[in-house]
């Protein structure tokens, strides 16, 4: 588990591997996606909430009926670096 001030680094997939970002650990949370979305916009990584959720969905590799409001892992990180 880490602890609030580690670093948490961001990895592409195979076959590419390269560590492309990350952050400093603030504080780990689940929150219903919406939520997430209400709470953090575009910083969730994506334009929009339907945006959002197919990206997590694939992820997932599940089928979810849009109005399901499934939980998600937050991850707050401070000072994030691209």
């Amino acid at each position: 588990m880490l602890r609030r001030g580690e670093p948490f680094l961001f990895k592409l997939r195979s076959p590419i591997n390269a560590i492309v970002g990350g952050g400093l650990f603030e504080h780990y949370t689940e929150l219903p996606v919406s939520l997430a979305w209400n709470a953090f916009g575009v910083k969730n990584g994506a334009a929009t909430l339907m945006d959002v959720r197919a990206r997590i969905e694939r992820l997932r590799r599940v089928d979810t009926p849009w109005w399901e409001d499934y939980t998600i892992g937050c991850i707050l990180l401070a000072e994030p670096f691209f």
